[in-house]
């Protein structure tokens, strides 16, 4: 006689897999494919940033939801589903709400940069600081793709290392600044003054450089 999956209801084949998901109950087979809906209902390590993935659990979790409908379904089974459908939500509902938070943090900062001033001296001509909101810094990390010194490589200016290599750290100070921008918004800043830049080396291969600036408000005068 076929067996049938205690959470689907669909008809395991004489010679098919299953697993029991309720120790001792070897009575209540679980088909391979509920198993592996039921697992990934359970992840607790899901990013939010990843979209595909928050999908995918909240699929397995609507599934756990229609199969404690199923009149037909044991009640012992429907108890196992229901006493964890509370926790799936809760946490679905938190990374949600954790990436419209993102969302909405990106978006401010977007629009945010098109105004945002920065400089390397103290002040702005043509605008007055209105509040200071502290000191914010960033870096950013590249690979060079270069096995030579990258100090000895600086040093040639005519060679082509070396203008590889510049035109990476130029990307790099790009990267870190966009970065150390999107603290200062996130502060509540529309300005940067006393931005400085440091370039380090890596292991001989690997460039980084830290900026650093202090985040304030400014007004035209």
């Amino acid at each position: 006689m076929a067996m049938k999956c205690s959470v689907c209801d669909e008809k395991i084949g004489s010679f098919a897999k299953y697993n029991t998901w309720i120790p001792g109950r070897d009575d209540l087979p679980v088909c391979l494919s509920c198993t592996e809906k039921i697992k990934e209902a359970k992840r607790t390590n899901i990013n939010p940033e990843h979209r595909m993935s928050l999908k995918m659990q909240r699929d397995a979790l609507e599934f756990l939801i229609r199969c404690t409908q199923r009149e037909t379904m044991e009640e012992e089974v429907r108890e196992q589903l229901k006493s964890q459908l509370p926790t799936f939500d809760e946490m679905l509902k938190e990374q949600e709400e954790s990436k419209r938070q993102k969302e909405d943090l990106e978006k401010r900062v977007e629009d945010a940069k098109d105004s945002f001033l920065t400089t390397t001296e103290s002040s702005f001509q043509g605008y007055r600081s209105l509040e200071c909101k502290g000191v914010v810094s960033a870096d950013s990390i590249i690979g060079t793709g270069l096995v030579a010194d990258a100090a000895s490589t600086l040093s040639d200016l005519s060679g082509s290392k070396s203008n590889m290599l510049a035109a990476k750290m130029s990307g790099v100070k790009r990267e870190a600044l966009q970065n150390v921008i999107e603290k200062a918004v996130v502060a509540g800043a529309n300005a940067l003054v006393g931005v400085s830049f440091f370039p380090y080396v890596i292991n001989g291969n690997m460039l980084g450089v830290s900026v650093t600036g202090t985040a304030i408000r400014i007004e035209k005068e």
